[in-house]
């Protein structure tokens, strides 16, 4: 695992257990040295959650192959009516160190999920595919958008 994604991970971690927006000690190990994000750095554990978000939606932009095709559901969302295919862009709860992306079209209500591979590749089969309404309420905290070539804006 990354250090950026066991920083990521650490700051989750710590979100869930409530620490908020407070500012926190993080640590993580890159090879020998450990790398240490000290209190007086005045970055939050909300504000690293939310670099890490930004870091799978820039892995999905720049080293996806098939995002222009996934972008047809925000094309045929478009076309029915609505702004953009809605994404929630989080990390796999089964492999806590890769991203997840989910997209949806409110037209059709229909989902489609892609987990990271090792070494930043996206598959070009989703994960998972299925109605909206049986996502669990992680998938469904929508915070991106989706463009008609598949490209991703954190929100």
């Amino acid at each position: 695992m990354s250090a950026r994604k066991k920083m990521a991970l650490a700051a989750l971690c710590a979100i869930v257990l409530g620490a908020g927006g407070a500012v926190v000690n993080a640590q993580v190990s890159k090879g020998d040295m450990a790398v240490v994000a000290p209190k007086e750095s005045g970055e939050s554990v909300t504000n690293m959650a939310s670099h890490a978000l930004q870091g799978c939606a820039d892995s999905w932009n720049l080293g996806n192959d098939n995002k222009a095709s996934v972008g047809s559901i925000a094309t045929a969302a478009q076309n029915a009516g609505s702004a953009s295919a809605y994404v929630n862009v989080a990390f796999s709860a089964a492999f806590p160190d890769l991203c997840m992306i989910t997209v949806a079209n409110p037209a059709t209500s229909s989902a489609q999920q892609y987990v990271q591979e090792p070494g930043n590749a996206w598959s070009i089969a989703p994960d998972w595919r299925g109605a909206v309404s049986q996502l669990d309420s992680s998938g469904l905290t929508w915070n991106g958008r989706m463009g008609q070539d598949g490209t991703i804006v954190i929100l």
